[in-house]
């Protein structure tokens, strides 16, 4: 018996998706909330941009003052399955990628409380 897997690029429904504004911040309001105790904030772009060594067409370069940056797909298992997507990792490794990259508090910042919030954000040209 062999098996055979077929992948598509083709979305047979069309996906309608809208922002919630209930989840979404403007810069301004990220900066003044990042200046806020038991607020971190992360950019989930590359370090390259992060660090303004790529722009890419972008008008915005850079990053929030004190944003600690983790780049989104490091959140994602390199393998693919039978779709081609990609899941998320475990909570435990997600959990260690966050650690290290200090949203835990543990670099420059102090600790963080558990009812604490962390705000990801990315800039889009």
């Amino acid at each position: 018996m062999s098996l055979e897997t077929t992948r598509t690029n083709e979305i047979n429904n069309p996906v309608d998706l809208k922002p919630n504004p209930e989840v979404l911040n403007t810069i301004d309001e990220l900066i003044s909330l990042h200046n806020t105790s038991g607020c971190r904030v992360v950019y989930v772009r590359s370090s390259d941009k992060y660090n303004v060594n790529a722009t890419k067409g972008n008008n915005r370069t850079g990053h929030v003052p004190g944003a600690m940056n983790l780049k989104w797909n490091q959140l994602l298992e390199n393998s693919r399955n039978l779709e081609g997507v990609r899941k998320f990792k475990s909570a435990k490794e997600i959990k260690s990628l966050f650690d290290q990259a200090g949203v835990d508090g543990s670099k420059n910042k102090s600790p963080l409380p558990a009812s604490s919030k962390v705000y990801f954000y990315c800039v889009c040209p």
